[in-house]
């Protein structure tokens, strides 16, 4: 028998499921609500909400790194305080200093009183020493990047500096690193600020030169060039897999269009084909082949290129310098605060050797390429020592530009370090045999050169004295060139002794004034520590001279005192303004992420009384729809 259409039979089963099912997903919202309200969060499973927790964790990782961003901030900021405060408190013992070498220096001063300003002064150097190793942390605040021993120590009557030039870096924002401190060499002066150094030594091309080092470090663009025969062949080259110039050449051979080597001079490339008019030009706005120095049109069968000028680098062999001539191997001598060292270059065979061989001679000089990659430079280390290079029996030091022209001597290191002092004003006076005056003021110059152009080049001198450095020879001259039958003569001004210390005071024999000799006392650090140490020294003989050479000095380190303060000044505002600006990106990836994440609790509430609601009321109707009798028991 068939049922009747339209009809189906729902057992007890299938209703009792329906009711099981809806209860149970009733359940599991109020739980989900539930713990929404006590947790605070929208979802606390990725799939309650996948991409809306994937949007989440993104926040919650960047707001992680601005909370590292804002650690590191003030981090750096401590630390900035800090030496900014050890600044001031170097300046002050400074301007005490001062004070009392401008007491010592009067005529009213004793041998007694000298002595016993000795004595503060000593202590002062003590204190400044203990100053200068003040630590962070584990950190020194003066140290550079070197952390494993103090920076600044006694090496014999020096102060030496064992420190680095470097300042350590943090980052505060994606991308940007923010030096937290300063080092002893910007505070201090813990090297000397001049360079025995100078001579451009130009080293020629091997297969092992980098490319990066070409064209005074811009290296070459990768790219592609062309190189056209003039016959109608032609090859592309891409040259982005060059490292080396050798590799360079391997990409010109591998085309088989061409021969590729190193020109005679081995100071460039060259490209040889026969029977060609070579013409090189650049692809899709790629510069290779003008920066490989054979970028030309219609060179004939050979092509040669420019000088690649490459840079020194500390693999660069020694007979690769000056053009390929290679350095005389006698060596030279380095003398540094009363020590000295001789060095023998025989076996050196590059840059980096030669650079081991003065920085573990262990005489407080260190030697490095140049900033401009050019060359080699030489530093003391030790306050107040002359850093000399004195030639060997050869040409070694001339040849690698460490021995300092005389025209290039520093007015500091004259009179074996105590210098040439100068007034505001007019320093000397230049009168002409026809009676012109030429008034000179040497305050501000730093060299014996500056001395000369300030008298070549001063408006009264039209073509009425020449003067000159000696060459070969540390003094000056004087000539008068007006021919008149007076004499010419040079005389103190304002009570300068500038002209005595030039040693050009007094008057010309036969039209010329000849200089003597002014003893330049070598290249030299110029410190807190050296004016002390001066001034020390000053009070001890009870010289003026030396007195006032040591205000100079102290005049010099109170300035880079006060730079070095000024630049902390300027990296804690840089600093205030990152924080701001962190904490502010905080708090609106914060916001994004409570958009996102956080639980509405009012609504979620709510939601939850009208889930439990529905809950009981599903109870009380499966209750009902659920009762049984007996006769369902007798089916």
């Amino acid at each position: 028998m068939s049922g009747f259409p339209g009809v189906s039979r729902v057992t007890d089963g299938m209703v009792s499921g329906r009711i099981m099912n809806s209860l149970q997903r009733t359940l599991s919202s109020m739980a989900r609500s539930e713990q929404a309200i006590a947790s605070g969060r929208r979802f606390n499973n990725l799939g309650d909400d996948p991409l809306g927790a994937r949007r989440s964790v993104a926040w919650e990782r960047l707001i992680e790194r601005h909370v590292q961003y804002g650690t590191n901030i003030q981090a750096a900021t401590s630390r900035l305080s800090a030496s900014e405060g050890a600044l001031v408190e170097l300046e002050n013992m400074i301007v005490r200093a001062q004070e009392l070498a401008l007491e010592q220096v009067q005529s009213t001063a004793t041998t007694g009183t000298r002595e016993n300003a000795a004595i503060e002064i000593g202590n002062l150097v003590q204190e400044a020493l203990t100053l200068a190793n003040r630590q962070f942390g584990e950190r020194y605040l003066f140290g550079g990047d070197s952390i494993s021993q103090a920076p600044f120590g006694q090496a014999g009557d020096f102060i030496s500096y064992g420190g680095d030039q470097q300042e350590s870096l943090i980052e505060i924002a994606p991308g940007m690193h923010f030096s937290s401190g300063i080092s002893g060499v910007r505070a201090f002066g813990g090297w000397s600020s001049e360079v025995a150094g100078g001579v451009d030594l130009d080293p020629n091309l091997n297969l092992e030169t980098p490319i990066a080092t070409l064209n005074d470090g811009r290296g070459i663009a990768s790219g592609r060039i062309e190189i056209r025969d003039g016959n109608g062949g032609s090859v592309t080259v891409d040259l982005s897999g060059a490292k080396t110039v050798g590799d360079a050449l391997d990409l010109l051979n591998a085309s088989g269009f061409v021969t590729a080597s190193l020109d005679p001079s081995r100071n460039g490339i060259q490209l040889a084909r026969g029977g060609a008019n070579l013409s090189v030009v650049d692809l899709n706005g790629s510069s290779a082949a003008r920066d490989l120095g054979i970028a030309q049109t219609g060179a004939g069968p050979n092509l040669g290129g420019n000088d690649l000028d490459p840079l020194i680098r500390p693999l660069t062999r020694m007979s690769l310098l000056r053009n390929g001539l290679g350095v005389d191997p006698d060596g030279f001598t380095i003398e540094n605060g009363g020590q000295s060292v001789s060095l023998d270059l025989t076996g050196v065979e590059t840059i980096e050797g030669l650079l081991n061989a003065v920085n573990t001679a262990g005489i407080g000089v260190q030697a490095r390429v140049s900033a401009n990659g050019n060359g080699i430079e030489l530093f003391s280390q030790l306050a107040g020592a002359d850093l000399r290079v004195i030639e060997g029996s050869g040409q070694t030091a001339s040849q690698l530009g460490l021995i300092v022209p005389s025209e290039n001597l520093s007015l500091d290191s004259l009179h074996a370090g105590a210098g040439i002092p100068s007034v505001t004003g007019i320093d000397f006076q230049i009168t002409a045999a026809d009676g012109t005056e030429i008034d000179v003021d040497v305050s501000g110059a730093l060299t014996l050169a500056d001395v000369v152009t300030r008298i070549n080049e001063n408006p009264a001198n039209t073509g009425v004295v020449f003067a000159e450095v000696v060459p070969g020879e540390d003094r000056l001259r004087l000539r008068d060139l007006t021919g008149a039958p007076g004499t010419m003569t040079v005389g103190p001004e304002n009570g300068s002794f500038a002209a005595s210390g030039l040693r050009i005071e007094g008057e010309a024999v036969a039209g010329i004034i000849e200089g003597e000799s002014l003893d330049p006392g070598g290249v030299r650090l110029r410190s807190a520590f050296d004016g002390f140490g001066t001034l020390e020294r000053g009070l001890l003989t009870s010289d003026p001279n030396v007195i006032n050479t040591a205000i100079r000095f102290l005049d010099t380190a109170q300035q880079r005192v006060l730079g070095a303060q000024a630049e902390v000044g300027s990296r804690l505002r840089r600093l205030e303004v990152s924080e701001r600006r962190n904490d502010l990106e905080t708090f609106e990836t914060q916001s994004l992420l409570s958009d996102e994440a956080d639980t509405d609790l009012a609504a979620t509430i709510v939601e939850f009384n009208r889930q439990q609601t529905m809950y009981q009321a599903a109870l009380q109707t499966s209750a009902q729809l659920l009762q049984q009798s007996i006769l369902d028991f007798l089916r």
